[in-house]
């Protein structure tokens, strides 16, 4: 979250008003190379209120109690199974996984058929940086990363 990309897009996004971002930050205080409240990295406290001061709504919950992120998540107006037509507005869908052919179909239907993270065996971070070159094609998906030591390989994008 050290990173001004991160905060610069969070304040355009809240400057247009765009109410259709989700962000999840895992606020587990500690990254690659250490403690973030160590005097070598910046601490980021108080990151709710900052983030509400950019005009985001913010939810803090445990992130280990899964109920507790299921809540918070409910609360936004969403339609379960979007993305997939066998799944649109279906109950059986929830918590339920896809199994390979359900989500081939579902990728198709997205546009992301050949994304490359559900065929190869690889280090996810790899498969997800090769994931955010394939979105990245699509000039409407934008990515903010938070990422100091390469964890993620969204430098890819």
């Amino acid at each position: 979250m050290q990173e001004g990309r991160v905060w610069e897009a969070a304040m355009t996004a809240a400057h247009h008003k765009l109410d259709n971002i989700c962000v999840i930050l895992d606020g587990n205080k500690v990254q690659q190379n250490g403690p973030v409240a160590e005097a070598e990295i910046k601490n980021e406290e108080p990151i709710a209120a900052k983030w509400r001061d950019f005009g985001w709504q913010v939810r803090e919950v445990d992130g280990h109690n899964l109920q507790g992120l299921i809540g918070a998540l409910d609360e936004f107006d969403t339609i379960k199974g979007k993305g997939g037509s066998f799944m649109v507005g279906q109950a059986k869908w929830h918590g339920k996984a896809l199994n390979k052919e359900e989500l081939a179909k579902a990728l198709a239907e997205l546009g992301k058929g050949g994304c490359g993270m559900m065929n190869q065996m690889k280090a996810t971070r790899d498969a997800f940086g090769e994931a955010l070159v394939e979105l990245g094609k699509n000039r409407k998906i934008v990515v903010l990363s938070g990422d100091l030591e390469d964890s993620t390989r969204a430098e890819y994008f």
